[in-house]
């Protein structure tokens, strides 16, 4: 039961003046007046659509203002000033309502029928008189499950006829739910209603009482699922969106490329490192600055440092060659000669002298191309180092050839070799380092040896090269975050206008009930669908260049990895959770302002 306590309306003068009345339970109740005597304000006001009033509206006792979800539960009503979703046909737009509210699914045909819209249920709504628009409209009332229906000049736009028929099938309607009508036609107010009221003055006076007895419908009713709504109102700017989708999509493809080459390329050039100079291979140096000796270095403890190789400040393994005289142009130039030979021999042996050289597969491979020669094992050459100005020779013999292959040209030497080369051509015996080569962490070198200072072999030039790609990457990220932050309120602003454009359409889902959440999804849902896609679409894209460019980087390099630029999927996460932030960031002001329209302003703006 509706009723009205001590209601009072102002604007800049007293619409509404201390109206107290009860509604009954069903029946058509009809209010009739003069043109802006309050009447449409009233049924704003008993449907909560304006809360702005003096007074008290209770609904089955309870003050309309406390009930939670009122307009979804209880209201149906039908606007004077029409509003359609053009995009829609003529029976999508009649069923609006079961996105929001269940529906009874018998009603369908049988308004269909008697609005006689049957014909026009595949129409777009543009195509409609206003009459027919004006059918659809109350027919979107009056299928829904809801106990009051409130019409605003449902008959304003139809000729005699229909209007006559609109008040037969509210007479009918009124049996099962209570139906408040305002309306100019005082004639068919007088003949089908069943409660007449007059408006005058702010006052209601009662004219017409005749008793109507409700009848319960026992009917099957339903509800849509709401994300099928999100569906036709993405198909209503799919334009609009792909647009959108194709501009994040380009911002996102430069930050997840950007990020995928500079950690490959990191990676690589770590790879690279490794195999120049392992990270089993230490450095050493006494904390005192004394030099080392070879017995200092017999002395380690054998289980955990494999090798060691004596490195002079001041004395340079130059290359190999076979002639004993030096000649930079036949030289094969040695980069790493500090390494303990690892893994299989690919030709001959390890050998047990000093001279005994092995090569790696790759060394050796290039020796044979200067000398052009098809074998070189066994043969006899010469180790060129140099100690200032002086050059000197030394006979060696290549024994083995490793199967490791190196980026750059290695030797290997049995151990403390090389120092005895560097006593027996410069009469040097100690080192101010020596290079180790150990399978135990630098912290227990430390512990087990503190007269000593260890230090990766590698650390320093990778830490270097760490800095200046860092230093690249920071720049390209930089770049990479301003376009996709650019994108994505590039993507808040359309969804702005957006709502500014369908203010009428966010008001009308209001009235048949959707919640602020509701509303608030439909905008963020766009938002996320549009940043989503273009996540997709640039991983997808991102992942075909990569296959792509790695094939070509592979065919044409020799690289030490599978493949050259390498996806890290951490990289995806933390790009997708950044992005989800940026677009709600961006969606807030657009879904602040659709949750807050105001109906009446919206509908009859």
């Amino acid at each position: 039961m509706l009723e009205i306590r001590h209601l009072t309306k102002k604007y800049d003068e007293v619409i509404l003046d201390n109206l107290s009345v009860t509604f009954p339970e069903c029946g058509l109740v009809v209010i009739y007046g003069e043109s802006g005597c309050g009447k449409s304000t009233l049924l704003h006001l008993l449907a909560r659509l304006d809360n702005q009033y003096e007074g008290q509206i209770f609904y089955n006792g309870e003050n309309i203002k406390n009930l939670k979800n009122y307009i979804k539960n209880n209201i149906g009503f039908v606007f004077q000033n029409m509003y359609f979703i053009n995009n829609l046909k003529v029976k999508e737009n009649a069923l609006l309502s079961s996105y929001f509210k269940k529906i009874y699914y018998s009603h369908i045909g049988f308004y269909l029928k008697k609005l006689e819209l049957e014909k026009f249920q595949a129409f777009q709504t543009i195509f409609l008189s206003k009459g027919q628009k004006q059918r659809v409209a109350m027919m979107r009332s009056f299928i829904a499950d809801h106990p009051l229906v409130l019409c605003d000049e449902p008959t304003g736009s139809l000729d005699q006829k229909n209007s006559e028929q609109v008040f037969s099938l509210l007479q009918v309607l009124s049996k099962e739910k209570l139906v408040i009508v305002v309306s100019h036609d005082l004639a068919l107010a007088r003949k089908y209603s069943h409660y007449l009221y007059h408006l005058q003055n702010g006052k209601l006076f009662l004219e017409k009482e005749h008793l109507c007895p409700k009848e319960n419908v026992q009917e099957k009713k339903g509800k849509k699922p709401f994300f099928l709504l999100l569906m036709k109102l993405w198909k209503m700017s799919w334009k609009r969106n792909l647009f959108m989708i194709q501009t994040v999509f380009v911002a996102l493809f430069c930050i997840l490329f950007t990020f995928s080459i500079t950690n490959s390329t990191k990676l690589e050039i770590h790879q690279q490192i490794e195999q120049l100079i392992p990270s089993s291979t230490v450095m050493c140096k006494r904390k005192d600055h004394q030099e080392l000796t070879l017995q200092e270095l017999a002395s380690f403890d054998k289980e955990y440092i494999q090798y060691h190789c004596m490195e002079y400040s001041d004395i340079e393994l130059l290359g190999l060659s076979l002639d004993e005289k030096w000649n930079s142009e036949q030289m094969l130039y040695v980069s790493d000669y500090i390494q303990k030979c690892q893994g299989n021999l690919l030709k001959g042996k390890q050998g047990n002298n000093d001279e005994d050289i092995v090569l790696s597969a790759t060394t050796y491979q290039h020796l044979c191309k200067i000398y052009q020669k098809k074998s070189l094992l066994n043969q006899k050459c010469f180790l060129f180092l140099q100690k200032g100005d002086l050059i000197l020779s030394l006979p060696v013999n290549i024994a083995g050839v490793s199967s490791q292959k190196t980026a750059v040209d290695t030797i290997y030497l049995k151990e403390d070799a090389y120092a005895h080369f560097c006593e027996q051509l410069f009469h040097v015996k100690n080192g101010q380092m020596c290079f180790l080569q150990v399978n135990e962490s630098i912290e227990k070198l430390k512990k087990d040896y503190p007269r000593y200072q260890f230090q990766l072999a590698n650390e320093r030039i990778q830490s270097s090269i760490d800095e200046k790609m860092n230093q690249i990457e920071n720049i390209l990220l930089y770049f990479s975050f301003l376009a996709i932050v650019s994108a994505c309120f590039l993507l808040g602003e359309v969804l702005y206008l957006n709502v500014m454009k369908r203010r009428k359409m966010f008001a009308l889902f209001k009235s048949m009930g959707a919640s602020s959440a509701q509303i608030s999804f439909l905008v963020l849902s766009q938002g996320l669908f549009v940043s989503i896609t273009a996540y997709l679409q640039a991983v997808i894209l991102l992942d075909k260049s990569i296959d792509i460019i790695n094939q070509m980087i592979l065919s044409s390099l020799n690289m030490s990895n599978e493949t050259f630029i390498v996806i890290n999927k951490k990289m995806y996460l933390i790009v997708f959770i950044i992005m989800i932030i940026l677009t709600i960031m961006s969606c807030y002001i657009p879904v602040k302002k659709a949750s807050r329209i105001d109906i009446i302003e919206a509908i009859k703006g």
